[in-house]
């Protein structure tokens, strides 16, 4: 446990360290860190750190071509392997770094000047390994070995497969708990289905009819509450599978507009229940989506809006050939601003707010969907009694893969 602490806090250290290096050089006057310390020395100091550093590090020039490389960077290769005069991007891709990783990091070093890439898969002597990746372009130009780009990668393997392994015993337990609590509801609806038949059979004895009658209320306290661990567990799991970019869509042309008038179809005994009006106006051009998913968040929306509004929810469509706009608001309570962002974290609710049966977890759902199709959703509202307004924009037509 204590080598595992350890492990973990000099796993820390060093990513601060990274983090300090780029923003120090950011930060840092090269014609004032010229004055003051005398090139030799600058550059004795440099390569001296560079050389005995704990992390991988290199220099290549602006050509991207490698200058000079440390011994814990040249431990990714075989030993003897010459790395100076060779191309960066063609090491990085040696080293099996993936070709959107590599990209993006030339992509930030070009626009930006420095690139940060919190987690870079390196396979090192045919096992995987995991670092964070920090480089810079220098810009003491009157120093001939620093000019150019300098970088070094940090090892959070330790950090990672712990997370894999924690990731992976949370996931074992809900699916786990998925099981057992079907095993609940289904028995529970067994015996309430026949406890009906008797009591429609008139076969319960009339000296049991009380107990009959106490064991059928706690059946359904029973087979209500597994309902709702079911709801929250089924939600979770997607959650983590969106979280861990495991749910694929699957595409194809959907008529928003339609899908709505069958969500108010199926959700009209909970509205005539409540008296509310359902209003749907405008017009919609056919989207490229998934048809299951989009049908959740557009359903989540809907309920919703059922379970606040007083008297009215509103359905607004449009758009053009480019991008789909659809909107609901509610005539209810409303949202104070502080939590707009907030209601889309997984589990807040918003205070005094509160929802039997409700799980916490249907916005952060939705907005991981909708941004799962390259859209944007987001609340708003004026205030306590200004009603609440939910808009999300999907691209009328999807290019390239899920994200």
């Amino acid at each position: 446990m204590r080598a595992e602490t350890d492990s973990g806090r000099s796993s820390e250290i060093k990513e601060q360290i990274g983090q300090h290096f780029v923003e120090s050089l950011e930060r840092m006057d090269s014609s004032l860190m010229l004055h003051l310390v005398p090139g030799n020395i600058l550059r004795e100091i440099s390569f001296f750190n560079f050389g005995n550093a704990i992390t991988g590090c290199y220099f290549a020039d602006r050509q991207f071509v490698v200058r000079q490389v440390n011994r814990n960077f040249q431990g990714f290769f075989p030993n003897g392997r010459q790395l100076v005069g060779k191309n960066l991007g063609i090491l990085f891709q040696e080293m099996d770094i993936p070709d959107d990783i590599r990209k993006d990091f030339r992509r930030q070093i070009v626009e930006q000047g420095y690139a940060r890439l919190p987690r870079v898969p390196v396979c090192v002597r045919k096992q995987e390994r995991y670092f964070s990746l920090y480089s810079t372009v220098t810009h003491f130009r009157d120093l001939g070995p620093l000019t150019g780009i300098q970088g070094q990668f940090v090892d959070i393997t330790n950090e990672v497969l712990l997370r894999k392994r924690q990731d992976h015993l949370a996931s074992q337990i809900r699916h786990d708990m998925k099981n057992r609590i079907a095993s609940f509801l289904m028995s529970s609806q067994m015996l309430l289905d026949e406890h009906k038949a008797l009591v429609d059979r008139k076969q319960v004895p009339a000296e049991l009819e009380g107990f009959f009658s106490m064991l059928d209320e706690i059946l359904r306290d029973v087979h209500t509450n597994a309902d709702y661990l079911n709801k929250l567990v089924l939600q979770m799991l997607d959650v983590s599978k969106l979280q861990s970019n495991q749910l694929a869509l699957k595409l194809g042309t959907v008529n928003a507009r339609r899908m709505l008038d069958e969500i108010g179809r199926a959700l009209r005994p909970l509205q005539e229940s409540r008296g509310l009006r359902v209003e749907i106006h405008g017009e919609l051009p056919d989207i490229e989506a998934d048809e299951v998913q989009l049908n959740r968040v557009l359903e989540n929306y809907h309920s919703n809006a059922l379970k606040y509004a007083k008297s009215l929810v509103r359905w607004e469509v449009g758009g053009d050939d480019d991008e789909a706009v659809i909107s609901v608001r509610d005539d209810g309570e409303g949202i104070p601003r502080e939590y707009l962002e907030r209601i889309f974290q997984p589990f807040f609710q918003v205070p005094g707010k509160e929802k039997k049966g409700s799980t916490g977890l249907g916005l952060d759902s939705v907005r991981e969907l909708v941004r799962l199709h390259g859209g944007k959703t987001w609340a708003e509202s004026e205030g306590a009694g200004t009603g609440s307004r939910f808009v999300l924009t999907l691209p009328t037509h999807r290019t390239g893969g899920n994200r």
